[in-house]
């Protein structure tokens, strides 16, 4: 479980909100949360997946040395997952997603920082990146609130970052 010191809103202050690795039981809700329609047209890959496609994907991802892929609970409730592919020795591709009935609440910003702390508890120096669609305004927002540069390029929209533990 990580639960690093992160700041929430007023109404979060007093509940359990904590990271923790994704299981092989969580290969359902992965699906869903990966074919959920919003999620769909948030991704560069919009068509819908096969459960046969995510069966593979989820299974490699598991044993991939080089992925970090988490769950966001909150009180009890699995709300989000984030992962993280190392691409190289000190850096690594974001991708998440929350939960619809949890969107707009602060959640893909508080998943993002708990993301970072459980990378510095890894890695001293780790560069984070993502690309994010045009149309995808709650990620950009979310990216530059917490630092990321942010670059265009053919209408994607690049954000990088370095974590490290000296900040």
């Amino acid at each position: 479980m990580i639960s690093w010191g992160i700041k929430t809103s007023k109404n979060m202050e007093k509940q359990s909100i904590y990271l923790r690795k994704v299981l092989q039981s969580d290969i359902k809700l992965i699906f869903e949360w990966a074919n959920d329609k919003d999620a769909r047209n948030n991704s560069f890959k919009t068509k819908e997946i096969t459960w046969a496609e995510h069966e593979t994907w989820f299974e490699n991802t598991l044993k991939d040395l080089k992925t970090r892929h988490y769950i966001l609970c909150y009180n009890g409730n699995d709300i989000g997952q984030i992962r993280v592919k190392i691409e190289e020795e000190n850096q690594g591709k974001i991708s998440y997603s929350i939960d619809k009935a949890y969107r707009g609440l602060g959640f893909g910003k508080i998943i993002l920082q708990l993301c970072e702390n459980a990378l510095l508890e890894e890695f001293k120096d780790f560069y984070l990146y993502a690309d994010v669609k045009k149309s995808n305004i709650a990620s950009q927002v979310i990216f530059k609130t917490l630092g990321y540069n942010e670059s265009i390029e053919n209408d994607v929209f690049k954000y990088n970052k370095k974590i490290n533990i000296n900040k």
